[in-house]
Formats: structure tokens, C-alpha cells, sequence
């Protein structure tokens, strides 16, 4: 009996939840501070840690990288499918635009490398040319 007491006030407890989590996803502030929350759980990145030096496994970093996501995961339980979707296709879609911006950025840096090594190569070719003369 007192287990069935203990799973309703469970069930309560989250459906309140749930719609404190509505009623703060009902604004443009509350979306922005789930993103900020979503964001600091590194929701999307590598879970596996590195150690720089010696480059093996950190596990004591891995281990902090997965509490680290699991609070996204606590609160994600309590969003409605739609505010899960708005919220995380955001920061796909802004990690894929920092993505392209950076190979734009990329680009632009290689283009102008070639450049300035096709000038230095006709400086040498010149430079062969009027020693010869």
C-alpha cells in the first residue's frame, strides 16, 4: 500500500513538473534559459574524455562529461516532445552554422595562403629569370 502512495505522489509531483516546465517554456525568456541549460550540459558533444598530454582515456573527465549531459536528460524528461524538438533543433542549428562559418572562415585563410605561394613562386621564377639575364 505504501508503495502505491509513494508512485502517485511520484506521478503528481512530475505532472506539476511538467507544467511548471510548460509555463516556463510559454516564454520567450524561459525558452532562452532552456537553451542556456542545454548548452552548459554539452547535450551533443563527445562524452569521452582525453588526457592532452599523454592522449589515453580520461575517465575521471568522462565520467564528468556524462553527469554533465545527464542534467539535460533530468530535465528533458518533463518537456513536452515540441519544446524537446524547438529546443535542441536550435542548437543543432546553431552548431551547424558556427560549422559553416568556421569553413567559410577556413577557406578564406587557405585561398589567401595559395595566393600569397603563387606570389612568392613568380617572385622566384622572376627573380630566376633576371639572374640568368
Amino acid at each position: 500500500m505504501a508503495a502505491r502512495k509513494n508512485k502517485d505522489q511520484a506521478s503528481k509531483h512530475s505532472e506539476h513538473l511538467q507544467k511548471d516546465y510548460d509555463a516556463v517554456l510559454s516564454t520567450a525568456a524561459g525558452r532562452n534559459v532552456m537553451r542556456h541549460i542545454l548548452f552548459l550540459s554539452e547535450y551533443t558533444a563527445e562524452l569521452k574524455s582525453y588526457n592532452v598530454q599523454t592522449l589515453e582515456l580520461d575517465h575521471y573527465g568522462t565520467i564528468y562529461n556524462i553527469g554533465r549531459r545527464d542534467i539535460w536528460f533530468a530535465v528533458r524528461q518533463f518537456l513536452r516532445p515540441e519544446h524537446r524538438m524547438q529546443i535542441e533543433y536550435e542548437i543543432e542549428k546553431l552548431k551547424e552554422q558556427i560549422a559553416f562559418e568556421s569553413t567559410k572562415a577556413n577557406e578564406k585563410i587557405i585561398a589567401q595562403q595559395q595566393f600569397e605561394l603563387e606570389k612568392f613562386e613568380q617572385e622566384v621564377l622572376e627573380s630566376i629569370d633576371e639572374d640568368k639575364e
